[in-house]
């Protein structure tokens, strides 16, 4: 009898760890879920303010960016951020 008791202890404590790892797991899971519905809303709403930025603006600043990057590499340039260090030291 007091071996059964003992050994049904030790099951006890089992289950009582196994049920804490699986809460704790629920909770990651809840977490993440949350993390995921956020971001999911940011990108609807990203999406939803590109889609009512004209779409030749959209070319036009492209084509800017693109000029300028080419512009650089042409020159030798660096972007305005590496000039400032350089000034620094």
């Amino acid at each position: 009898m007091r071996i059964e008791l003992e050994n049904l202890r030790g099951k006890e404590d089992e289950a009582r760890k196994m049920k804490e790892i699986v809460l704790d797991y629920v909770k990651r899971v809840e977490h993440l879920r949350a993390n995921r519905d956020h971001w999911q809303r940011e990108a609807e709403r990203i999406s939803a303010l590109v889609a009512q930025v004209p779409h030749w603006s959209l070319f036009l600043a492209r084509c800017c960016f693109d000029a300028s990057k080419t512009w650089r590499k042409l020159t030798g340039l660096r972007p305005a951020r590496d000039v400032a260090d350089v000034r620094a030291n």
